[in-house]
């Protein structure tokens, strides 16, 4: 089952699994969906049953308030985990979309408690993991509260070339990535007219090359001082 490997390889990059702790995970039941784009994988107060494996595609987590204003909290990319919460959780605190056409594969919580009681080395990779994801919060929280429009729009740009690539970036540091001005607006508090300037900023300055969902980033060192970006925070760097 792919999404298993998946959640083993990620466990393994924090610290070797024996072959007890990994023959547990590969045995598991796991349930492979697929759904196309703009679908909710999860939604906000559902019940906490599931945590997933990104298999295929992209997905992000949101939350909107009562007036329908949305705010990405978080961008899922594949072979990466979602609503590794729900472990602890008995109910969604926030909703999970698909960005693109999107497969995951879903492992029941009560499995991955049973997981962790019994395998140790589990227990740490899982509570690693949120340790991660807790970084990668508190660095949006500051771009979103600390950085202008160029800045926040240059270190997501960063962030997502890091993670997509796991660190061997090409030397233009390309990747493909589906994101619409509008959705990396509702990530990082700006408006599209925002986002669009900040890009345009970005181009004259010779720091971004984007061809449609084409993403380059030919001078890296001098984005990285620009955004104040340093990939420490990252599991993947």
């Amino acid at each position: 089952m792919p999404g298993l490997k998946i959640l083993v390889d990620s466990l393994e990059q924090i610290e070797p699994l024996n072959e007890e702790a990994r023959a547990a995970i590969l045995s598991a039941d796991c349930v492979v969906r697929s759904y196309a784009a703009g679908r909710y994988v999860l939604r906000e107060n559902d019940r906490a049953d599931f945590i997933g494996i990104a298999i295929e595609g992209f997905a992000f987590s949101h939350k909107q308030t009562s007036s329908g204003s949305r705010q990405v909290l978080s961008l899922i990319l594949p072979g990466e985990a979602l609503a590794l919460e729900n472990i602890y959780l008995n109910q969604l605190d926030c909703s999970i979309q698909a960005l693109t056409t999107f497969s995951v594969g879903l492992i029941h919580r009560d499995a991955m408690k049973r997981f962790m009681m019994l395998h140790p080395t589990i227990a740490n990779g899982i509570s690693t993991m949120l340790a991660y994801r807790s970084s990668i919060y508190k660095e949006w929280m500051l771009n979103i509260g600390r950085r202008n429009a160029k800045e926040r729009v240059g270190h997501l740009l960063c962030e997502i070339a890091v993670r997509l690539t796991g660190g061997n970036t090409t030397a233009d540091r390309s990747f493909k990535f589906p994101l619409t001005q509008e959705q990396i607006g509702d990530a990082l508090g700006l408006t599209a007219a925002h986002v669009n300037r900040a890009m345009k900023s970005l181009r004259n300055e010779g720091l971004l090359i984007k061809e449609k969902t084409l993403f380059k980033l030919p001078e890296w060192d001098k984005l990285c001082v620009l955004t104040d970006f340093n990939d420490g925070y990252l599991i993947n760097k």
